[in-house]
């Protein structure tokens, strides 16, 4: 996993902002981690406040061990996921 503190460390944002992102970052599940370091991927992240509303909404997001890429996480589903949505 990569180091992200480069996420939160020097983005712009309050004295406040700044204290919950390293409060946040240093009480984060690695699940919660891996799928941070997905989502900003996919999400604008512009300064301290959008990066702590992204860090509060990981549980919209959904993780796939090994899903690199478009390809990979489509077969992942197709394998996994396809019998449960039929239900």
């Amino acid at each position: 996993m990569k180091n992200l503190e480069y996420l939160w460390k020097d983005i712009e944002g309050t004295e406040k902002e700044n204290e919950y992102l390293e409060k946040r970052f240093a009480e984060m599940s690695v699940k919660e981690k891996y799928i941070l370091e997905g989502a900003v991927q996919i999400v604008e992240v512009n300064n301290a406040s959008d990066l702590i509303n992204l860090t509060e909404q990981l549980s919209n997001f959904d993780f796939h061990y090994k899903a690199t890429d478009n390809e990979s996480l489509g077969e992942y589903i197709a394998r996994h996921r396809s019998s449960n949505w039929e239900r």
